[in-house]
C-alpha cells in the first residue's frame, strides 16, 4: 500500500510511503541518487512508475525497506514528428505551467530520433510563496543497427521555493493544553495558527536547485539470448538557500518535566517530587503534579514560538555524482511440447554498478544583533523584516572533493519458468563495498562519519499456477544501508538491514482483463537511528539504534471490469511497532483506497472519461519520541494523534480532434484537517480544494 505525502506541503522531493517507511526521492531510469536530486520530477517528463514493495536487494541494495519507485523517462521514438503543448491552470495552487514535448526522427535520417521535453512554471504554493520552475530535456537516440542503440538524455532543471513556502509555514503548533492521546482538530492549533498562512515564518526566503544530469545507455543483443546494457549518469547540482537563522528563547526545564514519569503520559502540569530533596517512594513521596504559569511573559513558546528569526544567513550546496553500470541479461529454453511450449525457460541478470560522489556546502551570515523586545503577549510574532546587515565570516565550509564516497555493487538474479508456466523460481544476490570518509570540514579540519565494509543480500521467491488464474506464492527478500550514529561508545557505523516474507494468492478474471492480489507481509528493519526503548532494562543494548518492524495483511484489485469501466482499489491493515510496541508517527494501521474510471466509446460524447476516487487512512500517532523511558522506567507514550481522514478527488478528459482538455479536482469536498506531524510544533495539513484544468494540443 503507497500513500502519498504530497511531496511535503512545499511541493518538495519525490516522496511516498510504502509499508510504513517513507521513500525520499526516488530512482530516476535505474539510477539512484544520493540525495542531491531534491526537485521534484515534472510530469510532463514520466513514461511510467514502477513501484516495488519491500526490500530489493538487486534494485534497490540500500534503498528504504518498505519498497522503492523508480520514474522511467520518455524516450525518442522513431516516427514522423509529432508535438504536444500543454498548458495547465489551477484555481488555488501548483497550476500555471506551460510544456511542450516534441519527438520523431531527425529530419533526413532514418537512424536517429529526438526528444525535447520543456517546461516554465510560476505558481503560488499552498502557504505565502511561490513554486518556479524550468526545466529542458533534450533526448537522442542513434540505432546503430536493429540489434545496437545509443541513448542520450540531458536533463537540466532550474527549481524554487520562494516566500513562507521556503521556510516550513506548513508547520503548525500545537495547543499546550491539548489533552494527552486525544485526536487533533483545527482547534486544537495554539491560538494565531491559521491553515496556509504564514504563521510567522518570513515570507522572504529563498531556496533555489539547481540541476544538471546526463546518462549515456548503450543497449545490444549479443547472439540469439544475450542483451548488453551498459550505461553511466553524470550529476551536477547547486542548492542554494537564503534564510533566516533562528534566535531562540528557552522556557524553565518544567517542559521536560510535563511527563508523569508513573504513567509516561503528557500533561498539563509540572510534576515534581513531594520532598525534592529525598528519592520516590510508592508511599511517602510520590510524584505531583504543580500548576504552570502558562503566560508569554514567562514561557513564550508555550504560547508563541520559542524562537524568532533574527538574522539573515546564505548557504551554498555544491554535489557531483557518477554512476555507472553494467547489465547482462538471457533467457534460454529447454526441451519441447505440443504447441511449441517449452518444458522450461532461464531467465538471468547479472550485473555491476559503480557510484561515486562528491559534496561541497558552505554557509555564511549577516552581521546583525538578535532583535530584541518581541511582544510575547501576541500569539507568535509577527512577520519579520528582511535583515540588512552585512556578509559576515563563513561558519561552515564542509568539503570531501578529496574524500570520495564510493559504493560497489555486483548483483545476479536468475528465474527459472517450468512445467510449461506452472512454476516459476527466482533468486538472486547482491553484494555491495562501501568506502565513505564523510565530510571535510576546512574551518575545523574535522572529518565527519566515516563507513566502510561489505555486504552480501539474497533474495528468492516461488510462485505455482494452481489454475490458469489462481496462482500461490511465496518470497524473501533483503537489502542493507550503513548507519551512522553518535553514543556513548563514540561515532559507529553498522549495517541496517531490511528484511521481509511475503505470501500471497493472486487470482485474475474477465479473460485476465481483472487481476486480484491478496497478501501477507512481515517487514522488519534492524539498527534504526533512534533511542532503544528496552536499553532502560539492559544497559548492554546500544544506545542510539533499535528495531522496527511492521506485519500487514494487502488486498488489490486492479483491471477492467467491462471494456468501458476500470477499477483500481486496495485495502492494508498492519501494525508497524517499535521494540515496546508503540505506533510509529504517520502511519495508519488501515489505510483503503478507490478509483473507477468509465470511457465512453461511442455516442455523441464519444472520446469523454470521467473518474472518481478516494483515499482513506485511519488515525496515526503525530510524533516519534527521542526519549523512551520516564525516570521511573515507564514508557513515555506519544501525547497525541492524527484524525482520520478520507479525501475524495475526481476529473474529466475529453479528446476532441487535435485538442485534449483535462480537469481535476483534488479534495472535492474541500476537507479542512491535519494530516501530517513531525511532532507537537510540526503539524501538517490538507491543502484546500484545488482545480486544475489542462489543455493539449498535439500538432
Amino acid at each position: 500500500m503507497s500513500t502519498p505525502v504530497l511531496g511535503g506541503i512545499n511541493g518538495i522531493q519525490e516522496r511516498q510511503t510504502v509499508r510504513g517507511f517513507e521513500i525520499f526521492g526516488a530512482t530516476v531510469d535505474n539510477f539512484t541518487g544520493l540525495g542531491s536530486f531534491t526537485a521534484n520530477i515534472e510530469p510532463q517528463l514520466m513514461e511510467r512508475i514502477e513501484v516495488f514493495k519491500g526490500p530489493n536487494a538487486i534494485l534497490a541494495p540500500n534503498g528504504v525497506v518498505g519498497g522503492s519507485t523508480n520514474l522511467v523517462t520518455k524516450s525518442p521514438k522513431f516516427e514522423d514528428p509529432a508535438h504536444v503543448a500543454r498548458v495547465e491552470l489551477a484555481d488555488q495552487h501548483y497550476g500555471n505551467r506551460l510544456s511542450l514535448d516534441s519527438t520523431g526522427r531527425v529530419p533526413g535520417t532514418e537512424r536517429f530520433a529526438y526528444r525535447i521535453v520543456s517546461s516554465y512554471r510560476d505558481a503560488p504554493s499552498v502557504v505565502p510563496g511561490r513554486l518556479k520552475s524550468k526545466t529542458f530535456n533534450p533526448m537522442l537516440t542513434w540505432a546503430i543497427s536493429e540489434k545496437t542503440q545509443i541513448k542520450l538524455k540531458g536533463f537540466l532543471f532550474n527549481w524554487g521555493q520562494y516566500g513562507a513556502t521556503a521556510a516550513n509555514a506548513n508547520n503548525l503548533r500545537l495547543s499546550h493544553d491539548h489533552p494527552h492521546g486525544e485526536v487533533v482538530s483545527v482547534g486544537s492549533l495554539a491560538p494565531g495558527y491559521e491553515i496556509g498562512s504564514s504563521n510567522g515564518q518570513p515570507e522572504w526566503t529563498v531556496r533555489e536547485n539547481k540541476i544538471r544530469r546526463g546518462t549515456l545507455e548503450i543497449l545490444t543483443a549479443i547472439g540469439e539470448h544475450l542483451n548488453l546494457r551498459v550505461a553511466t549518469l553524470q550529476h551536477y547540482s547547486h542548492t542554494y538557500n537564503d534564510g533566516g537563522e533562528v534566535f531562540s528563547w528557552r522556557p524553565g526545564d518544567w517542559n521536560a518535566r510535563r511527563i508523569n514519569p508513573e504513567t509516561g503520559e503528557y500533561s498539563n502540569v509540572d510534576w515534581q517530587l513531594q520532598d525534592p530533596t529525598q528519592p520516590w517512594h510508592e508511599v511517602t513521596n510520590r510524584y505531583v503534579g504543580n500548576a504552570i504559569d502558562f503566560s508569554p511573559e514567562y514561557s513564550p513558546s508555550a504560547y508563541g514560538p520559542a524562537a524568532a528569526w533574527a538574522r539573515e544567513s546564505y548557504n551554498h550546496d555544491w554535489a557531483r555524482e557518477a554512476h555507472y553500470q553494467v547489465d547482462l541479461a538471457g533467457k534460454w529454453e529447454f526441451g519441447g511440447a505440443s504447441g511449441g511450449v517449452p518444458f522450461a525457460t532461464l531467465n538471468t541478470v547479472t550485473g555491476a554498478a559503480r557510484t561515486r560522489n562528491w559534496t561541497h556546502a558552505k554557509a555564511y551570515k549577516v552581521q546583525e544583533d538578535p532583535v530584541p523586545n518581541y511582544d510575547f503577549s501576541k500569539p507568535f510574532f509577527p512577520q519579520p523584516p528582511r535583515p540588512t546587515g552585512t556578509l559576515g565570516p563563513t561558519v561552515m565550509d564542509r568539503h570531501n572533493g578529496h574524500l570520495r564516497r564510493t559504493k560497489n555493487q555486483l548483483y545476479a538474479h536468475a528465474q527459472v519458468d517450468t512445467f510449461r508456466g506452472r512454476l516459476l523460481l527466482s533468486g538472486g544476490v547482491s553484494y555491495q563495498e562501501r568506502n565513505y570518509r564523510g565530510n571535510y570540514n576546512r574551518l575545523s579540519g574535522s572529518v565527519g562519519s566515516k563507513a566502510k565494509g561489505s555486504k552480501k543480500d539474497p533474495s528468492y521467491a516461488a510462485l505455482y499456477k494452481v489454475t490458469p488464474w489462481a496462482s500461490v506464492y511465496g518470497s524473501y527478500s533483503t537489502n542493507s544501508d550503513v548507519v551512522s550514529v553518535n553514543g556513548s561508545t563514540g561515532e559507529v557505523s553498522l549495517w541496517s538491514d531490511g528484511k521481509q516474507q511475503e505470501g500471497g494468492l493472486k487470482f485474475e478474471f474477465f479473460n485476465r482483463r481483472l487481476s486480484v492480489t491478496t497478501a501477507y507481509y512481515e517487514l522488519k528493519k534492524t539498527n534504526v537511528a533512534t533511542p532503544h526503548p528496552l536499553r532502560w532494562l539492559d544497559p548492554t543494548l546500544p544506545d542510539n539504534l533499535a528495531d522496527i518492524t511492521n506485519e500487514g495483511i494487502e488486498f488489490d484489485v486492479v483491471g477492467q471490469v467491462t471494456t468501458n469501466l476500470t477499477l483500481m482499489a486496495s485495502y492494508t491493515d498492519m501494525k508497524m511497532r517499535d521494540q515496546v510496541g508503540r505506533r510509529r508517527a504517520n502511519v495508519p494501521d488501515v489505510m483503503y483506497n478507490a478509483l473507477l474510471r468509465y470511457g465512453f466509446s461511442s455516442g455523441p460524447v464519444k472520446g469523454l472519461n470521467v473518474y472518481i476516487g478516494f483515499t482513506h487512512s485511519d488515525d496515526s500517532v503525530g510524533e516519534n519520541l527521542s526519549e523512551d523511558r520516564t525516570s521511573l522506567g515507564e514508557i513515555i507514550q506519544p501525547s497525541f494523534r492524527l484524525p482520520a481522514r478520507t479525501v475524495w478527488n475526481a476529473g474529466a478528459s475529453y479528446d476532441f480532434g487535435s485538442l485534449r482538455f483535462q480537469l481535476n479536482v483534488e479534495n472535492l469536498m474541500d476537507k479542512e484537517v491535519l494530516m501530517s506531524s513531525g511532532g507537537r510544533h510540526a503539524i501538517g495539513f490538507l491543502p484546500e480544494r484545488n482545480i486544475r484544468l489542462t489543455t493539449s494540443y498535439s500538432f
